[in-house]
């Protein structure tokens, strides 16, 4: 989706989550927030490792949202996405998850592109709430001291 959007960036966005306070993810400058958790998944790294090659960053960027520039993805997957397979050929499907996008493009961001990075916690708070009998104004009220909420309710 980002390859092909004609905007400058695209703002990826977990299914199950909701953003409850306003950010500016991209400046005049054209530095990005990149967001940061606390989850550092192993195999993510390896993979990543296999990717690009040397060291992985600390930091895990697989968050429930990050945004993504088109020409950074373009750089990562080939103009046309065509370096996506190569990707998913480099991915150790032992694993029950392998790959990440968002710590793959975090990864490339730090290393290609850190003048164009602020780093930013949104504070996401995960939940479980019944979307069908739930609205937004009570999501945001529920959970104001949040950036974020990620909505695992399982039937």
């Amino acid at each position: 989706m980002v390859i092909m959007s004609d905007q400058v960036a695209t703002l990826i966005l977990d299914a199950d989550t909701v953003l409850l306070s306003p950010k500016i993810w991209l400046d005049s400058e054209g530095t990005q927030i990149l967001c940061i958790a606390n989850e550092y998944h192993l195999p993510y790294k390896k993979h990543i490792r296999k990717v690009f090659g040397g060291q992985n960053h600390l930091l895990s960027f697989t968050t429930h949202h990050q945004l993504m520039k088109r020409d950074s993805v373009k750089e990562i997957f080939g103009l046309n996405g065509d370096g996506l397979v190569d990707w998913l050929k480099l991915a150790d499907f032992n694993e029950s998850s392998a790959t990440s996008d968002y710590e793959t493009y975090g990864e490339w961001m730090v290393e290609r592109n850190p003048k164009q990075v602020v780093f930013a916690k949104w504070n996401n708070v995960s939940a479980k709430i019944n979307s069908i009998n739930t609205s937004y104004a009570e999501i945001l009220s529920d959970y104001s001291k949040y950036g974020s909420v990620s909505n695992h309710w399982y039937l």
